[in-house]
């Protein structure tokens, strides 16, 4: 029996500026602090599954809102600003209802560029000044087609690449340097918090997101959530016996 086609990745780079970006910070401000989890969680759907684009349909809020811990309601606002700001392609979604992007079909050509043979719909296909056939050597084509596994040792996965943990993709937020925004953080006074009490994978990343890389404050002075909850686990004197979950629901709570 043929092996099945492959057609989304296993890896896909995430770039260190994801949070500075401005269409991200656009987003950040109209639907809140949990919206770029709910963003990669889109992102990791859509490259895992078909590799270039996802469908939107009835079912899709549910899953992306399972995962992340937000409302379906939430998904759908941060998915329509992301098609108002061009995140998303907004004409691929009003013709075919689908998120997809320039930015995402060349990450995913790039991903399969050691594949024999690769299979995209051509009506999806928005990149025209690369073409798969040319790029990867396969042909374009809406059926399935034999194709060899990706030649990447996880051993060898670049740094920036997600990992798994559980089957979930996390992106390692922990290691990177925050965004240079100007905004007041004590980014070391988490990390070290987190690395203390063993937050890490999913919970860090989630939490990293919510508190904006530890910001101190926001508009006009109050402090950020994150370091009240910080002060409690501290002062628990490990009765919260799960400081990460704790602090997420916390801050879920909040930013929904």
């Amino acid at each position: 029996m043929a092996r099945p086609t492959k057609t989304g990745l296993d890896y896909y780079s995430f770039d260190v500026n994801f949070f500075s970006n401005r269409k991200i910070r656009k987003i950040m401000r109209a639907c809140g602090p949990s919206s770029p989890t709910i963003l990669i969680c889109l992102l990791c759907n859509i490259y895992e599954y078909k590799g270039y684009y996802i469908e939107w349909d009835e079912e899709l809020p549910f899953d992306i809102a399972d995962d992340v811990g937000v409302s379906e309601g939430a998904v759908k606002e941060v998915m329509k600003k992301a098609i108002d700001i061009e995140f998303f392609d907004k004409e691929m979604y009003e013709k075919f209802k689908i998120l997809t992007s320039k930015g995402i079909q060349e990450r995913f050509v790039e991903g399969t560029r050691k594949r024999k043979d690769i299979s995209v719909k051509k009506e999806y296909w928005i990149i025209s000044d690369i073409n798969p056939v040319s790029t990867v050597k396969n042909s374009i084509d809406v059926s399935s087609n034999k194709q060899s596994k990706v030649n990447q040792s996880k051993e060898k996965t670049p740094s920036k690449s997600p990992s798994k943990e559980g089957g979930k993709t996390f992106l390692n937020l922990i290691d990177k340097n925050p965004p240079n925004d100007g905004i007041p953080r004590n980014w070391d006074g988490l990390r070290n918090f987190m690395v203390k009490y063993g937050i890490k994978g999913h919970e860090a990343d989630e939490i990293i997101i919510l508190s904006n890389f530890g910001q101190t404050s926001v508009d006009p002075n109050p402090p950020m959530p994150i370091w009240s909850l910080k002060m409690e686990v501290e002062k628990s004197n490990g009765k919260i016996r799960l400081p990460g979950a704790f602090i997420l629901s916390r801050l879920r709570t909040q930013a929904n």
